[in-house]
């Protein structure tokens, strides 16, 4: 026990007290991270000495403290352009310190700029996906729609082109009867075979397509599922950081 103390604990009650709040306040000024000024600012009790000891690892920051030009403390629930430029601490909910992380340079800005743009932009993606098909049900029934559709043409398309080829069929021996006999073909049947070789080629080349789009929605729709159903499970990620921190 230091004099100090001893001196305190020896006085009259009352000025026991007062001599050693004025104590207890001379140990905060002196300590190097002002923990206890913060708490209470926002109100808390002290829970550190009663609260069970955790990893870094397993704590979540609460709060991001940075020193300003002029070694004042400042606390928010977010990570400004400030926080990066001084330097920062993230805390838990009891004020702890959990990383430090130094200022960033240029370089380093730049860098984390460029990823909380790409951040911000795959949040805005998702929100679009949501709002367009409200969740992974919908979707779901949306591409058997589509699909059902893209079958029904399909197979009138199949349709038709079998028709053709018969029609065809059907010209190519009428035009060999006049080869046997040893007859010219008529313009009419020459051009009507024409006619149906040109139609026959072209419903093919729309069938193949039809099969290239229904490969491409089956495609496109089960990465917009998926990730609908993966953000059924994490809607946090919807969030902007400024909004989880509301919602804690």
């Amino acid at each position: 026990m230091s004099d100090q103390t001893e001196t305190i604990l020896s006085a009259p009650c009352a000025h026991r007290v007062n001599s050693f709040c004025a104590f207890l306040t001379s140990v905060f000024l002196a300590a190097p991270l002002p923990i206890a000024p913060a708490v209470f600012m926002f109100g808390a009790a002290s829970p550190a000495v009663a609260a069970p000891m955790t990893s870094a690892s397993q704590r979540k920051a609460r709060w991001y403290r940075y020193y300003n030009g002029q070694g004042v403390p400042m606390l928010s629930g977010t990570v400004t352009q400030e926080h990066m430029r001084f330097g920062y601490d993230a805390l838990d909910s009891n004020m702890m310190v959990i990383r430090h992380y130094p200022p960033f340079t240029n370089e380093s800005y730049a860098k984390q700029r460029a990823q909380r743009e790409a951040q911000e932009a795959k949040r805005q993606a998702d929100r679009n996906l949501v709002e367009v098909y409200i969740n992974s049900t919908q979707a779901t029934a949306q591409r058997d729609r589509i699909l059902q559709e893209i079958t029904g043409r399909r197979q009138f398309m199949q349709d038709q082109l079998t028709g053709m080829q018969k029609d065809l069929q059907g010209n190519i021996a009428a035009a060999a009867s006049f080869e046997r006999d040893n007859k010219k073909v008529p313009f009419r049947l020459q051009s009507d075979m024409e006619s149906k070789r040109t139609q026959i080629t072209n419903a093919q080349a729309n069938i193949k397509a039809l099969n290239q789009r229904e490969m491409e929605v089956q495609t496109q729709y089960k990465a917009i599922i998926d990730r609908l159903v993966f953000l059924e499970g994490h809607r946090e990620l919807l969030q902007t950081p400024n909004q989880r921190t509301v919602n804690r």
